[in-house]
Parts: structure tokens; C-alpha cells; sequence
């Protein structure tokens, strides 16, 4: 008890003289400062010769605190904050050393959740970059040496993984970017896939549009601006899950954002894809495939082969699979964590096809007990059914 009671004397002398020598150092400037009230904030106190000192804080209209920072001799030290009125979370921080920015910097979505983050070292972007959507998961990521980036920013899906690299963190419509080169797709399925299948013709080509493939629709556009002379493509049916109707009124069936149009020249194909993105990108993860489809059958007659380029988000409306009568032959992207199994059910129903980068399954081909490899999945097929099979056990 001794020791502590020494402890707690040793502690408040340590303060009480702390607190004495601040007094001193405020009272050298006392008689110097202006004071100015503005927009309901605090007083903040600017010496005569026209330096800030001390907290600084202004406040929202409804009393709630909108930004703070400290003011050394006229430099910002330390935290600086502003918050989001509504909300009452903080919009940003940064961290400064004698006016420099220093520290962590952070940038916040108005439900809280974190932006941005990155790092300074004497006012110069130092280490890492990462920005995140409002529901936590990563977009894009990059390394940066005394403010300059090195390499490039990496773009991920919604499943950790990197689709494509450009020079900049900015994800919206910049179809340009991959034509020109400077976005650099991860993969080359849809070049891999219709090579592998130059016998499809006339095709009646139905595309997801939603936010997750906008990769992939850059690496389309190459293709298709490479072959479109060829013909291949009869029309193109672009969906995008309900042309932005909320989530909670997305009927199965009737959800809407399908587009199908007639293939011409790359310009035209370009700006309708543009187009049908503007109109709307999804929302929630499960995509309205299987109506796509059927409205494109329904508004077109003299096509050839069906061919649908699609991510493996989940299809909300897959119960309705049956209804599809025509083989439909399935080129899936983003497959690094995984097939999808409601993909290899529309294939093998339609009497249709599958297709990854390196493997393709063809339905009519299929006999019970075979087993199917499609990237790093495999699975065996068994009464109508496809078991996933670990790869250690497959044997």
C-alpha cells in the first residue's frame, strides 16, 4: 500500500508540474492573441502575427462536432479529424508532425466503414494503399515509394481476387483503358474459350453486366472489336439485375435490366454495353441469368448457338432453369475460388456446355460415374447430379 500511495503522490506532482510550465507557455502569448467565433465553434486563437495555437474545432449547425485539429505555431500536429453531420462518423483523419503529413491517413464511407487507407512519411505517400467498398471488401491496392506508386494499383472482386491492373485506383466506366492497354486483364478466358469452340455461329450472345464483371467486359470488348468482321456474333443480350430497382422488390422472373440488341460494328457494341451499365450494375449478389436468357430466345428468332459469359455469382432464379429448352453453352469468369455448381446444373439441363480458361465439360457427352475437372475443382457426376470431389480423395 506504501508503494502505491508513493506511486500516486510521484504521479500528481508529475502533473501538477506539467500543468505549471503549459500555464507559463500560454500565458508568454496570452496577451498577443485574437480570438474568432465563426459558424457556432469554439473560440480559436490566433496569435497577433497571424499563427494558429491550440485546438481548432467548428461545429455543425446542429451542435455536433464537425472538424478538429491541433495547431502548433501555425502547423497542424498530430490528429486531424472531420466527421459526416447525419452520421456522426468521421469522414477522414490524417496525421501530421509540424505540419506534415505523417501517419496514417484514413477516409470513411458515410455508414462508417473504412475507405481508404494509407500511409506518409514527410508529406509523401509511403507503403501501402488500400480502398474498400461500404461493405468492407477490398477494390484496389498499391505500394507507394516517397509518393511516387510502384507498379501498378491491383483491382479485386468481390472474392479477394486481383482481375486486372491499371495505373490508377479509379473503378468506374473506363472501357477505354483496355483497349488502349493501359488496364492489364489477369486472364484471357473468353480469347481462351472461343478459341477452343470456333464452331459456335451465329451466336446469341447473353451477358452479365453487373459491377463484378467489369473486367471481363473489358476483356469482351477486346475480343470483340478483334472478331466482330468474323461475324461470330448474331446479337448480344446485356442484364444487369433490374436497371437499378432495389433489392427488395427483384421479382424471379420478373426483375427487369435486359437489353438484346442486334451485333454491328464495335462502336455500337461498345455504347450499348456502356449503355446498359449506366442503366444500372447490380446490387445485390444474386444475378437474374436464367431470365436473361429466356428473354433473349423470346426476342430473337434466327440465331445459332447460345452463349452466356457470366461471373459464378449466385442465380436468383435458377428454379426456372427447365423452362430453357435450347442448349446454352457457358463461359464462366472468376473462377479462381470455385465453380459454381448452379452453372454446371443450367449446362448439364440445357444439354449445353461449360467453360473455364483451361477446361470445357460438354453435356451431351457425359455418362454416369465420369468425373469433371474444371480448373482446380473436381467433381463427379452421378445420377443427375454433380458431387464435388476433393482432389486428395479423387482417386
Amino acid at each position: 500500500m506504501t508503494l502505491y500511495l508513493a506511486h500516486r503522490k510521484l504521479m500528481l506532482r508529475k502533473h501538477l508540474f506539467i500543468f505549471f510550465l503549459l500555464f507559463l507557455a500560454r500565458t508568454d502569448v496570452a496577451f498577443s492573441q485574437t480570438f474568432e467565433i465563426a459558424d457556432g465553434d469554439t473560440i480559436n486563437f490566433t496569435a497577433v502575427n497571424g499563427s494558429k495555437q491550440g485546438f481548432w474545432r467548428y461545429f455543425w449547425p446542429n451542435g455536433d462536432l464537425k472538424y478538429e485539429v491541433f495547431y502548433e505555431n501555425n502547423e497542424k500536429e498530430g490528429l486531424e479529424i472531420r466527421y459526416f453531420d447525419a452520421q456522426d462518423c468521421i469522414e477522414f483523419s490524417n496525421t501530421y508532425v509540424k505540419g506534415v503529413s505523417d501517419g496514417p491517413g484514413v477516409t470513411f464511407h458515410p455508414n462508417c466503414s473504412t475507405k481508404c487507407e494509407e500511409m506518409y512519411r514527410g508529406g509523401k505517400k509511403q507503403g501501402y494503399e488500400r480502398c474498400y467498398d461500404q461493405n468492407g471488401f477490398i477494390q484496389t491496392e498499391a505500394n507507394f515509394d516517397k509518393g511516387e506508386l510502384v507498379g501498378t494499383y491491383s483491382h479485386f472482386n468481390k472474392k479477394g481476387f486481383v482481375t486486372y491492373e491499371s495505373p490508377t485506383k479509379e473503378t468506374t466506366l473506363k472501357f477505354d483503358k483496355f483497349l488502349s492497354g493501359e488496364y492489364k486483364v489477369k486472364d484471357s478466358t473468353i480469347f481462351n474459350v472461343f478459341k477452343r469452340n470456333d464452331k459456335w455461329k451465329k451466336v446469341l450472345l447473353v451477358v452479365d453486366m453487373t459491377g463484378s464483371m467489369f473486367p471481363y467486359i473489358g476483356q469482351l470488348l477486346v475480343w470483340y472489336k478483334m472478331n466482330f468482321e468474323s461475324e461470330k456474333i448474331k446479337y448480344y443480350s446485356l442484364f444487369n439485375d433490374g436497371d437499378n430497382v432495389a433489392d427488395n422488390k427483384k421479382i424471379i422472373g420478373s426483375t427487369g435490366g435486359v437489353h438484346t440488341y442486334d451485333a454491328k460494328d464495335f462502336k455500337k457494341f461498345k455504347k450499348d454495353i456502356e449503355e446498359v451499365r449506366k442503366l444500372g450494375e447490380g446490387g445485390d449478389e444474386p444475378e437474374n441469368d436464367i431470365e436473361a436468357i429466356m428473354r433473349a430466345i423470346n426476342d430473337r428468332r434466327d440465331y445459332g448457338d447460345i452463349v452466356l459469359l457470366a461471373d459464378d455469382s449466385d442465380m436468383r432464379d435458377i428454379k426456372l432453369l427447365k423452362r430453357i429448352k435450347k442448349p446454352v453453352h457457358i463461359i464462366l469468369c472468376g473462377t479462381k475460388r470455385g465453380i459454381n455448381q448452379q452453372y454446371l446444373q443450367l449446362a448439364y439441363y440445357t444439354k449445353g456446355s461449360i467453360h473455364t480458361s483451361n477446361n470445357s465439360v460438354y453435356m451431351k457427352t457425359l455418362k454416369n460415374g465420369d468425373h469433371i475437372e474444371l480448373d482446380n475443382d473436381l467433381f463427379v457426376f452421378q445420377n443427375g447430379e454433380f458431387i464435388w470431389l476433393d482432389a486428395k480423395n479423387a482417386d
